[in-house]
């Protein structure tokens, strides 16, 4: 299957290349198939960016103020 083709099914076992890997959300769908870490296999080596998602300063910001004023509404 194909990251796309793999959508809405739960696998016992998936043997995945995260190294080809164009998106963080592919390597999300891909990774998030298999049923457990028992049947999921990686076929290689691959960037830890890969999977590593930051969120940006201005989402950040957004989220320091909605906290902010949570804490000053209670």
């Amino acid at each position: 299957f194909t990251a796309h083709n793999s959508q809405g099914r739960s696998l016992d076992t998936v043997c995945i290349d995260l190294a080809s890997c164009r998106s963080i959300q592919s390597a999300y769908v891909m990774l998030s198939r298999v049923r457990s870490l028992k049947g999921l296999c990686i076929l290689r080596p691959f960037n830890l960016k890969k999977i590593q998602n930051h969120i940006s300063e201005e989402l950040r910001m957004e989220m320091d103020r909605t906290e902010n004023l949570s804490k000053t509404t209670l």
